[in-house]
């Protein structure tokens, strides 16, 4: 992650985190009004702006399933904003008020958030990867450390980091904590242009190998499923080459999804990506006014998929839906499309993940 540009918050200027990410690093005091401003003015660029703020909410959310589909139960952790990968789907276009790279300084209340959720909440599970890539900022600062040490006080919560990246160089051997989880969004090497900015398949692979020999949990996540000439070959191929650098017992779960995006993104997509694969599939807007694969052809994507899952990996694989209707649960899982029961069971698969020792 190139930085050319640091603003900061009135707010976030005395916080311990915000004096070490500054050292020996300019940076000037704004907020966010300037910030459009200059934007707009295209006096900054956003994918190499970074606002050093607070975080006037909670950080422990829902994660926002669309109604009418079938949700996991999972939380999320938002401590940063935005993403420079430069993926074509991301919904990052076009959903986030902070129009650049942004980062809230105040996350030590997170141990008080924390202390207070478990209280009320069974089977937690928990990650940072919903409005930004859990590692992009690894080379700014070392949150990865800083939250494996956090979550040695919660041990009876499940943390999942979730990346697109290979940057896994702070990650320290596992020792203490039986609760982390490190995820992979993965697609095959043709859609590429898709995740301009994001390391080749291979080398997620590789950091995930790594990682499950130190002693961490891993995810995978089929999402966006994209549609493209020869995609089962595609995925077969990367399904294939992803045993071949995890063992299926190491890993926590495995989501599929197929694209999806709003009619506001479709608009982001056609401006900032004109040659993306995308929109040349057959799109049908929903119920929730999205634009999805229709019903068969997702379906088809799923049964294929987890053929090959089973096929080089195991029958036993922890695999759920992201965003999906009760009918598709029923018509490929035996698992009940309730959240309860299926964020139970992956809360006890992840651990089971984590603790097997290679």
């Amino acid at each position: 992650m190139k930085i050319d540009t640091i603003f900061v918050s009135k707010s976030a200027l005395n916080f311990p985190l915000t004096k070490e990410i500054l050292k020996e690093r300019e940076y000037k005091i704004s907020n966010l009004e300037e910030i459009r401003a200059l934007l707009k003015e295209k006096k900054i660029k956003r994918e190499r702006t970074l606002f050093i703020s607070t975080f006037p909410g909670n950080f422990i959310k829902d994660c926002p399933c669309t109604p009418g589909y079938v949700s996991c139960g999972y939380k999320n952790i938002n401590f940063a904003y935005n993403c420079p990968l430069n993926c074509s789907y991301c919904i990052l276009q076009e959903y986030l008020t902070y129009p650049v790279l942004t980062l809230f300084v105040n996350i030590d209340k997170l141990k008080e958030e924390l202390t207070e959720y478990r209280k009320s909440h069974d089977y937690i599970r928990i990650g940072t990867g919903e409005l930004t890539d859990s590692l992009i900022w690894e080379k700014l600062y070392p949150f990865s450390r800083w939250f494996i040490s956090l979550f040695e006080d919660f041990e009876d919560i499940i943390f999942e980091f979730k990346t697109k990246t290979d940057y896994i160089e702070n990650f320290p051997i596992l020792k203490n904590n039986k609760n982390i989880l490190v995820s992979f969004s993965i697609n095959p090497p043709k859609l590429k242009k898709e995740e301009l900015f994001s390391p080749i398949p291979k080398k997620r692979m590789k950091a995930m190998k790594k990682l499950s020999e130190i002693g961490y949990g891993i995810g995978i996540h089929f999402d966006p499923i994209i549609y493209y000439n020869q995609w089962k070959e595609g995925y077969e191929r990367l399904i294939k080459e992803l045993f071949k650098h995890i063992t299926p017992k190491k890993i926590g779960w495995i989501s599929l999804g197929s694209l999806r995006f709003t009619k506001e993104l479709r608009w982001e997509i056609k401006k900032n990506h004109p040659q993306s694969e995308l929109l040349k599939g057959e799109l049908i807007e929903g119920f929730d006014k999205k634009y999805r694969y229709p019903y068969f052809l997702r379906a088809e994507f799923y049964s294929q998929i987890i053929k090959y899952l089973k096929k080089y990996g195991s029958n036993d694989l922890p695999l759920y839906f992201c965003m999906e209707s009760e009918e598709m649960w029923k018509e490929h899982f035996d698992l009940e499309p309730n959240t309860f029961t299926i964020n139970k069971y992956l809360y006890e698969k992840a651990k089971l993940a984590i603790l097997y020792k290679i």
